[in-house]
């Protein structure tokens, strides 16, 4: 039986240490990358990443950049971005997968990794199965090197147009006076801007 990797919210655990060191996240991309359902012609898949402002968040983006190239599949980075930026993201502009690297409320020194489908969703368990019975498997390794950097893509402005759609009738907010706390985390990208832009 293959070792549980999966918690109630994606890979979680302190940045540097399994399973969040360098090895095992280049695995768990390639892993991720060999779960999904392969479909002649369709040439390499596409997976979407983001991340909330942890110092361990690039360093943990490479080396998921790492597997995901080894297995033929290319890693697009949106930079910081709020999870749900980045489940809206994965379905509306049809990446192949999707991966958050975030450990939400928790202590600055731990991270976390959670998948998305194509859809938008998240793996549910018989995908996470597989991914951890794939990491489990002795016969296969990741023999990448680290790569260029992650391709970057700005893709704030495609979720604010459709986090916008949330509030049709909000109207003008000219007159209103709104103070955001985003306590340094991913929404820092989103809430400021989106704000500004209604007003």
């Amino acid at each position: 039986m293959a070792e549980k990797l999966f918690g109630t919210d994606g890979v979680r655990g302190r940045a540097g240490t399994p399973p969040l060191d360098r090895s095992t996240v280049a695995r768990l991309g390639a892993a991720v990358v060999r779960s999904l359902p392969h479909q002649a012609g369709t040439g390499g898949r596409r997976l979407l990443v983001g991340r909330d402002t942890r110092e361990s968040g690039p360093w943990l983006e490479e080396a998921l950049a790492r597997g995901v190239r080894a297995e033929g599949a290319s890693l697009t980075s949106a930079g910081v971005l709020p999870t749900p930026a980045v489940a809206y993201l994965t379905g509306s502009m049809e990446f192949d997968a999707g991966f958050v690297i975030s450990a939400s409320h928790n202590p600055f020194e731990d991270n976390g990794i959670k998948v998305f489908s194509g859809e938008g969703e998240k793996f549910d368990e018989g995908l996470e199965e597989h991914v951890e019975a794939l990491m489990a498997d002795p016969s296969w390794h990741v023999d990448a090197p680290a790569g260029p950097p992650v391709d970057q893509r700005d893709l704030v402005a495609a979720y604010i147009a459709h986090a916008r759609t949330a509030l049709p009738g909000f109207g003008d907010l000219r007159r209103a006076r709104i103070a955001i706390d985003c306590a340094h985390g991913a929404t820092t990208t989103v809430a400021p801007r989106l704000f500004r832009e209604l007003g």
